[in-house]
């Protein structure tokens, strides 16, 4: 880790290796260190989501949240997947397929807010 880095605890729920990478280059970007949630509470859940596995990766990132903000992940922006999202309990969708803005805003308002905080802001 650099010296001086912010870090950022996170959990990721579903089929999470590729984004993984993705995340670990955009908080990179950020001047944050991604720091797996391992046995301690997370800053930030990301839901990893498909259409197929909707809605047990979203409950599953709720029952390990412990009151952190969750945010569904979804390979394309469909508005149907992103009401259903929101319906489930994501605080903060974002879909890969365009700006990652979204992304950029709920990682930073976790670090800038610590652990149990909720992300705030449109979808």
């Amino acid at each position: 880790m650099r010296t001086g880095a912010r870090r950022l605890r996170v959990m990721l729920v579903g089929d999470s290796e590729l984004f993984e990478e993705l995340l670990v280059d955009l908080l990179r970007d950020l001047g944050i260190e991604l720091e797996r949630a391992e046995g301690s509470p997370p800053e930030l859940v990301f839901a990893v989501v498909r259409e197929g596995d909707f809605f047990h990766v979203l409950a599953a990132a709720r029952r390990v949240c412990g009151g952190s903000p969750v945010v569904a992940v979804l390979p394309l922006r469909d508005e149907r997947l992103v009401e259903r999202a929101y319906l489930a309990g994501a605080t903060r969708v974002c879909a890969l397929d365009g700006p990652l803005d979204a992304l950029r805003l709920a990682c930073s308002a976790a670090v800038v807010s610590g652990a149990g905080a909720q992300v705030e802001g449109a979808r």
